[in-house]
């Protein structure tokens, strides 16, 4: 009929991809907090850091974007953040991207992206891509390690992370003043469906 097919974009594709999920993941949970810590492990469940690609510094661009954390299950930080973002903005939970610097512990501070939720009218840290570390040798990842930049307060974050403000060239924000503290005890809250939405 002379008509002309478009593809949908890799990003479009990957966000209409996160209504589905975001439902799914978060069906059998009842606070903004159960939901955003499903959000949260489902990410580091499903999604690994580009290592291969960052080592050989030949990132591709979707592995810094939602599409990459998404549709390909790699991501570097920004993808990471990205795909919390949008899940969070789904779900009604108020959240920001953040981007700043990070120790990687060899006294370097490159280039970092993370997120701010709010809850119960406090903002807090969460930081998926250090809750999803590359473990060498096989190891398992621990919940200790799995939650240690989950519903940070910036009593804790700021020893290791620093934002900048910066979201475009020449131009910055301030971002929402932080809770101090952190919320403990992480790792006993939950909602049954993650149990079933493992590798959805």
């Amino acid at each position: 009929e002379g008509r002309k097919g478009y593809a949908i974009k890799e990003e479009t594709n990957a966000k209409i991809q996160i209504y589905t999920l975001a439902d799914t993941i978060t069906a059998e949970c009842t606070t903004e907090l159960e939901k955003t810590k499903a959000v949260h492990d489902w990410l580091v469940k499903n999604v690994a850091y580009d290592y291969d690609n960052y080592v050989l510094q030949s990132i591709p661009d979707r592995s810094y974007g939602v599409e990459g954390a998404i549709l390909y299950g790699k991501a570097v930080c920004q993808g990471y953040a990205e795909a919390f973002s949008v899940f969070m903005e789904v779900l009604g939970i108020e959240s920001e991207m953040v981007t700043g610097t990070a120790n990687n512990g060899n006294g370097l501070w490159p280039g970092h992206a993370w997120n701010k939720v709010k809850l119960n009218g406090s903002w807090y840290y969460i930081d998926v891509t250090w809750d999803d570390p590359i473990i060498e040798g096989g190891g398992l990842l621990t919940d200790e390690l799995k939650y240690e930049n989950f519903m940070q307060g910036s009593d804790t974050f700021f020893k290791d992370h620093k934002e900048n403000g910066y979201v475009i060239q020449n131009g910055c924000f301030s971002y929402p003043v932080l809770n101090k503290t952190t919320i403990n005890k992480i790792k006993n809250i939950f909602c049954y469906s993650l149990l079933l939405a493992k590798d959805i």
